[in-house]
């Protein structure tokens, strides 16, 4: 159970980075 929580929240940790990343290079996309 405590090993199948860390995995999720390893992967969505994962998954926020990744979204938070295309944000931000969407950003700068958007100002230059």
């Amino acid at each position: 159970m405590l090993c199948t929580y860390e995995y999720t929240s390893e992967v969505v940790d994962k998954r926020l980075k990744l979204q938070r990343d295309i944000l931000f290079v969407t950003h700068i996309h958007k100002v230059f």
